[in-house]
């Protein structure tokens, strides 16, 4: 048995639960780019909050999302997605 696997299996022993961050995400969006922007956070594991519509053209989302799938190229995918238009601000 490798020594890494015998670390695996004591650590499986000692662990109960392993918790990871999660934040709470704004985006602000043209009404034109819901489907992809509420696509895109479902992609990446979000849970919708709110969604309101301040005025007809544009959405403002409230997610919570885990802090590791936003590291990984959600801002880069959220302009793509929206042209550039959307923004995201997160606590």
């Amino acid at each position: 048995m490798s020594c890494s696997r015998a670390i695996y299996r004591v650590l499986a022993t000692k662990i109960r639960e392993i918790m990871e961050p999660w934040i709470i995400m704004t985006i602000v969006s043209p009404s034109d780019y819901v489907g992809g922007v509420i696509s895109l956070c479902e992609q990446r594991r979000g849970v919708m909050k709110k969604m309101e519509y301040p005025t007809e053209t544009r959405v403002i989302f409230e997610y919570e999302l885990p802090l590791a799938e936003l590291v990984y190229n959600f801002f880069d995918d959220l302009k793509t997605i929206s042209s550039g238009f959307a923004s995201l601000d997160y606590d």
